[in-house]
């Protein structure tokens, strides 16, 4: 074997040295990152590995608030803060112990420089920000505490659980709700997620649709319109409908005259777009589907397959049918059709909770409506819910059929 000349060894040893470096990285990283895991998920036993991490002290401190419901004597939250400062001069979370310490002493003029003086150490602070967010809702200073909830909503990932339900209390206030649209037109990174919780926890709907009405915002923070798909939803279900009509029409390819329509077809069958579109019970004992019936692709039947013993809304749909008088036809197709077996067209008043029924159409054995009478529409129902309703008998096979797309007509 040839020798290695000096050259090749320098580049060797150069190579066995950086090796040991790396090597001593990785290990120092995976010593830093079980202490941050400490620090945060047992600060007692970080601080018995370092009885003055700072990190460890202010966390167990928090813990120690949230765990009794009440803060700390003046005294125990300086002696911590102090303690940490020595450790770690530049603690944010222990600049601001300190600020509680000393608005718990009355020195309101201190304890807010020393916050200001936390937030500028580290924004990631969330303790720092829901104090500056409580001294401004104190001060009345509702712009500047929507600035703070938007760094703690963009610095730290468990602001989120803490702020949303409260903010979306919040908005419901309308000085807070036209404060927030300033927000929501910045088009943080946050906004679209705490839409979408606001409409989900319900009863801020209304409030929703006002905010992005008045913002002009949503096609910047949601380029898809889901928060919007999800507000129709919403506000359907707290039945603000005059408001999810002129959510629909500002919807992208909206079309008015889906308002009025009761037939299947692309336009009537989009998800994004119920409870004016098609909404389907998707969930067992029920299963349920659009399949095309034309090679167009423009009209189309729903399949419907039913457990025995059970009834269930098929499908729902939203119109706004002015007064007067409708005729609606549609036809049902069906291998067996048993004894008990029930399947209708019901339309209901959508104005009230108890949604009562204005007209009902029911299918014979031979799949055709039962020569069903008109439908009077009264100008005391400017909103209607249109239900397939559809029962399967006890100890029978499941019940399948096919319906074809409702023919509604007025005259």
């Amino acid at each position: 074997m040839p020798a290695l000349g000096n050259g090749s060894a320098g580049r060797i040893a150069g190579r066995v040295a950086l090796a040991a470096l790396t090597v001593a990285l990785s290990a120092w990283a995976g010593l830093f990152s079980a202490v941050e895991y400490l620090r945060y998920h047992n600060p007692p036993r970080a601080l018995a590995l370092n009885a003055n991490d700072a990190g460890a002290l202010v966390r167990n401190m928090d813990n120690q608030i949230q765990r009794v419901g009440q803060v700390p004597s003046a005294n125990a939250l300086a002696d911590v803060a102090h303690r940490a400062l020595r450790s770690a001069p530049l603690s944010a979370g222990a600049v601001r112990l300190l600020a509680i310490s000393e608005q718990l002493r009355g020195k309101a003029a201190s304890s807010e420089q020393l916050l200001y003086l936390s937030s500028r150490l580290s924004r990631r602070d969330l303790g720092t920000q829901l104090a500056l967010i409580e001294m401004m809702v104190q001060n009345n200073d509702i712009p500047k505490a929507l600035e703070h909830y938007n760094i703690a909503l963009t610095t730290a990932k468990d602001a989120e659980g803490i702020l949303f339900p409260i903010l979306a209390e919040a908005i419901e206030d309308p000085v807070v709700g036209n404060a927030f649209i300033s927000q929501v037109r910045a088009g943080h990174s946050w906004i679209g997620a705490f839409l979408s919780y606001a409409i989900r926890a319900g009863g801020h709907s209304q409030t929703v649709a006002r905010i992005l009405a008045a913002s002009g915002a949503a096609p910047r923070i949601d380029p898809n319109e889901n928060i919007k798909s999800l507000l129709l939803v919403g506000l359907g279900a707290e039945r603000h409908f005059d408001t999810l009509r002129q959510t629909f029409l500002g919807m992208r390819g909206a079309k008015a005259e889906l308002l009025t329509a009761a037939g299947f077809n692309p336009d009537s069958t989009k998800p994004t777009w119920a409870p004016v579109s098609w909404q389907l019970t998707g969930a067992a004992p029920l299963s349920v589907g659009f399949q095309r019936r034309e090679a167009s692709g423009e009209t189309t039947d729903l399949h419907v397959l039913l457990d025995s013993g059970a009834q269930l809304i098929a499908a729902r749909k939203l119109l706004f049918l002015r007064p007067g008088t409708y005729h609606l036809r549609s036809n049902l197709q069906s291998q067996s059709w048993p004894a008990g077996a029930d399947g209708r067209w019901a339309l209901k008043c959508a104005l009230s909770a108890a949604e009562p029924t204005i007209w009902m159409g029911t299918f014979g054995s031979g799949g055709t409506m039962q020569t069903p009478t008109a439908i009077q529409v009264s100008s005391q129902c400017g909103v209607q819910y249109l239900d397939l309703i559809v029962t399967s008998p006890e100890g029978q096979s499941p019940l399948e059929f096919v319906i074809s797309s409702p023919d509604l007509r007025a005259g």
